[in-house]
């Protein structure tokens, strides 16, 4: 069972006992589970103070691992997948927040071709996606309350001076 990439939870199922029986039993046969592996690795690296360690991931396979602020080997992909996942869902929400359309076209098919354009370049704290760090939903909030939702195209013709934003929205700007 643990050749066919069984966990532990799953064998104790399968042969009618507690983790803990199964967990002894292996360590007689000097066997050890994919994710028993994975973590006698890590406690290696940290002992060795290495910060990665190439290790198997379940969903990546074979993939670097870097030690987080826990003292976690965390799969790099994993980590990343799971920042732009938290980008994509904090995005969908400034867009619903933001009436969910362009307010030059009121293009509103898809979501990744909206965009926040800051009405006031100087107020502007961040991007979004800058250096590759993560804010905050309110933060986020925050910065996305002084710009106008546009559609790409309208964006790139407003950043030329081929279309302009409707006035009301300028008066509204709270920068």
């Amino acid at each position: 069972m643990v050749e066919s990439g069984a966990t532990l939870a799953e064998i104790a199922a399968r042969a009618g006992v507690d983790r803990s029986v199964v967990r002894r039993w292996l360590r007689e046969e000097g066997l050890a589970t994919a994710r028993m592996q994975r973590l006698e690795a890590s406690r290696r690296a940290r002992e060795e103070g290495r910060s990665e360690l190439v290790c198997a991931c379940p969903h990546h396979g074979e993939s670097l691992h870097r030690l987080d602020s826990r003292g976690t080997f965390r799969c790099t992909r994993c980590n990343g997948d799971r920042v732009a996942q938290r980008r994509r869902t904090v995005k969908m929400i400034l867009v619903a927040e933001a009436g969910g359309a362009c307010v030059v076209c009121g293009y509103d098919r898809c979501d990744r071709a909206l965009s926040f354009h800051h009405l006031d370049p100087a107020t502007k704290a961040f991007g979004v996606a800058f250096r590759g760090h993560a804010r905050s939903l309110a933060r986020a909030r925050a910065d996305a309350a002084k710009c106008a939702l546009l559609c790409a195209n309208c964006h790139m013709e407003v950043e030329a001076g081929l279309a302009s934003i409707p006035l009301e929205l300028m008066a509204d700007d709270p920068g």
